[in-house]
């Protein structure tokens, strides 16, 4: 299976501007998923370091959306927010709450970030 032209480029663009990422986006595996897949969402990660993404959403953005798209999903995993929501008894029902709260923290480190 073949990685999307903007995924390949989000992970070089984000390798050269922050380069300390560099072993955690090349540890990632890409992988398609058609939006309906997605249930609406542009990326999702699992705790197996895959990257989910919908290659129709990525046509609409541009490489600073992608890359920024891309690093979200990498500051899920490298902060283990899924293991954390385990250890701490995150029941599946409440799981989207601990996702939002999870998405406004990284959303917020992301946004004041010149490089995307």
């Amino acid at each position: 299976m073949s990685i999307h032209p903007m995924m390949i480029k989000a992970r070089g663009y984000l390798s050269y501007e922050k380069g300390y990422f560099g072993s955690a986006l090349w540890a990632l595996r890409l992988v398609e998923k058609s939006s309906a897949e997605m249930m609406g969402a542009p990326a999702a990660s699992d705790i197996y370091w895959r990257v989910y993404y919908d290659p129709e959403a990525l046509e609409k953005l541009s490489l600073r959306q992608a890359a920024a798209l891309l690093e979200h999903e990498l500051y899920h995993l490298l902060r283990a927010h899924s293991d954390r929501a385990e250890l701490k008894g995150i029941a599946p029902i409440n799981f989207l709450a601990w996702n939002v709260a999870a998405d406004a923290e990284i959303n917020d480190d992301i946004e004041d970030d010149p490089a995307v």
